[in-house]
């Protein structure tokens, strides 16, 4: 019972968590230089979505789940294709993992890899998960110290916390697809001329334009 106890404690805290918890959002690369050396140039600021502007295409990698996880259906696989036929859905072309491997240098420059990981944990002994999720958009870029450094980086990334019954499993995979709306969202915003969004549930889908 002391233990039963701890854990429900324990759930109720990741909850919390989850609801204060500031998701990884919002302006990330350059500021703005304050400094008078002349020798300093003046960078200009740039946010999250605006680092997703001219990105052509994405490959989609979801970290491998825990067997735990999987025994109560939530995949590998049922995720990646969740994010793909989004991704699809809205215009977004998604190239697989072999393509992007074989892919020229240009290519490379002007595809984002999303790199999904969720980490579930099970009490199955009182009914109870927590997961936390983390959706990243890794792509190439430059070192400013040296140009011609080229590395990979995460220019775009969003977090969740979340705790349920395992009667509602589902709700993780509910949101993931929250956060892939999420990035749909950015992307479009960021890339205007791309494709339209769908007609179809507009009311409920991420929005272009």
């Amino acid at each position: 019972m002391k233990t039963k106890k701890c854990w429900i404690l324990s759930f109720v805290s990741v909850a919390v968590i989850a609801i204060v918890w500031p998701v990884v959002q919002g302006a990330v690369t350059t500021t703005e230089s304050t400094q008078k050396n002349k020798d300093i140039p003046e960078l200009t600021s740039i946010t999250q979505e605006g680092t997703l502007k001219g990105i052509k295409s994405i490959y989609v990698a979801v970290e491998n789940l825990k067997p735990e996880a999987e025994r109560h259906g939530l995949t590998k696989k049922s995720l990646q294709t969740d994010i793909e036929l989004r991704l699809r859905k809205y215009g977004i072309k998604v190239v697989s993992e072999d393509q992007w491997m074989a892919s020229s240098f240009q290519e490379l420059l002007e595809c984002g890899k999303l790199y999904l990981n969720v980490d579930v944990s099970l009490r199955e002994e009182v009914g109870l998960f927590a997961y936390a999720i983390s959706f990243e958009l890794i792509q190439p870029v430059l070192l400013a110290r040296s140009p011609k450094m080229l590395c990979w980086a995460t220019t775009w990334e969003e977090g969740w916390l979340g705790t349920g019954g395992l009667d509602n499993f589902k709700s993780i995979r509910e949101s993931v697809a929250e956060k892939v709306d999420n990035f749909i969202n950015a992307y479009l915003a960021a890339n205007p001329k791309e494709q339209p969004v769908p007609v179809e549930e507009k009311d409920k889908s991420p929005k272009g334009n």
